[in-house]
């Protein structure tokens, strides 16, 4: 890909995953899509967790370079971000926050950096 375009595309994709994520985190629960079969599966939830900062993860890394000790820079903002959203929740969106979500999202980020360091090679 052309570095004059790489730049842009990653800072639109990390807005609209950005905005993605701050939806399905804080929207009432009754706005969110109906339930649907896949809900049903066993820690559904986490999983989706786990998928959001996954692919946030990836995009901030490629987006701002990070490498070696400023990735650790990237994770730290996400636990932040994570963090906020999971304390929000319960006080002013009418949803819970959970610990297991916080850490299913540490989870994701882990292996989103776990996966950025594979892609590089």
């Amino acid at each position: 890909m052309n570095a004059k375009y790489q730049k842009p595309i990653f800072v639109f994709l990390f807005v609209v995953w950005t905005i993605f994520i701050l939806y399905g985190s804080l929207a009432p629960s009754d706005e969110l899509p109906v339930k649907n079969w896949w809900a049903d599966i066993p820690y559904f939830d986490k999983i989706v967790h786990f998928g959001f900062y996954f692919v946030e993860m990836v995009i901030i890394s490629f987006l701002f370079n990070l490498r070696r000790l400023k990735l650790l820079w990237g994770i730290i903002a996400i636990l932040l971000f994570s963090g906020a959203i999971e304390c929000f929740q319960p006080l002013y969106f009418n949803r819970s926050g959970n610990l297991y979500d916080l850490i299913a999202n540490m989870l994701g980020a882990l292996c989103g950096l776990i996966a950025v360091k594979l892609i590089r090679k």
